[in-house]
């Protein structure tokens, strides 16, 4: 009998190619992931943070109008609202007049008693009505004091609306961008109303929630690697400022206590705040996702 020659099917040729293929670079994967673990600790439970402050109005009133747009960038005391400040120049002027008013009585007041002042040292021989023009210079200069009080009293009432005056005109507090637009011309607002939210560009950082596992040999000062899932092929540069005193589950409004129930271990995670090192995160915006990798302390 002849031998039988068995061939070797085309497809079972490539399906083995693939898998040796596959294989190479799994073990090429895990190889790199492992040597790459060596030298980070890394977190994609990690954000960008900026300060976002809203905006309140110090008085009432109706607002005249709205000087932004939704999303706006502004600059330090750009005008944002404008309120009817009709009321408000109505109590300046009433100040005012009350100001002038106590000047033109002590301005009476003065002369009445540079006259007595006069009128004592003319009649010297003339003791009882010296005396009793003495009672009543005392009763003048008490009455002065008094309206000097007063004056300083209407002064404070006059600034007071000056000052509330000036609050008709709301402005930005620093240069930042704007949030969403919530009020329109013709709307009423409270005193300690938020009108719009502004954040700060200027300052952005990132709270990277690592495992408490992976925070024992980090430290403030530590080089850190940043990359953002919204830009592709950019790795920012940052460092280490502040690592939590606590877990993020302490800071909750009703953080566990595990002597209450059953008990199930969780890893916990550790807020870590990171500052980008240089001025090139403009296109970052709070709330992005991102990944950051910290160099291992004996890798720094």
């Amino acid at each position: 009998m002849k031998g039988t020659n068995y061939k070797t099917h085309p497809g079972n040729i490539v399906i083995t190619v693939i898998a040796v293929i596959v294989a190479i670079a799994g073990a090429c994967y895990f190889i790199r992931y492992w040597r790459y673990s060596t030298k980070y600790e890394e977190t994609n439970d990690a954000q960008v943070e900026s300060y976002i402050n809203p905006i309140s109005a110090r008085a009432g009133g109706y607002i005249k109008r709205v000087c932004f747009d939704e999303h706006q960038l502004v600059k330090q005391g750009d005008t944002l609202v404008m309120l009817d400040d009709r009321e408000y120049r109505a109590q300046l002027d009433a100040a005012g007049a009350a100001v002038e008013d106590v000047h033109a009585q002590l301005t009476v007041l003065s002369a009445n008693i540079h006259a007595a002042e006069i009128s004592t040292s003319v009649n010297h021989d003339q003791i009882n009505g010296a005396r009793a023009r003495y009672i009543q210079q005392e009763q003048d200069i008490k009455r002065y004091t008094n309206l000097v009080k007063e004056e300083a009293v209407t002064g404070a009432d006059l600034e007071l609306a000056r000052l509330n005056l000036s609050y008709t005109v709301i402005r930005a507090p620093y240069s930042g961008r704007l949030g969403r637009k919530n009020i329109l011309e013709g709307q009423q607002i409270q005193p300690g109303q938020s009108l719009v939210s502004i954040i700060n560009e200027q300052e952005k950082w990132i709270t990277a929630n690592y495992k408490e596992t992976q925070v024992a040999e980090m430290y403030v000062g530590q080089p850190v690697d940043i990359r953002v899932d919204a830009i592709a092929n950019k790795v920012f540069k940052g460092k280490i400022v502040a690592i939590a005193g606590s877990t993020g589950a302490r800071f909750s409004l009703l953080p566990p206590d595990n002597s209450t129930g059953n008990f199930v271990k969780i890893i916990q995670r550790v807020p870590v705040k990171i500052m980008f090192e240089s001025k090139e995160s403009g296109d970052v915006i709070a709330g992005m996702n991102v990944t950051v990798a910290v160099k291992k302390r004996s890798q720094s």
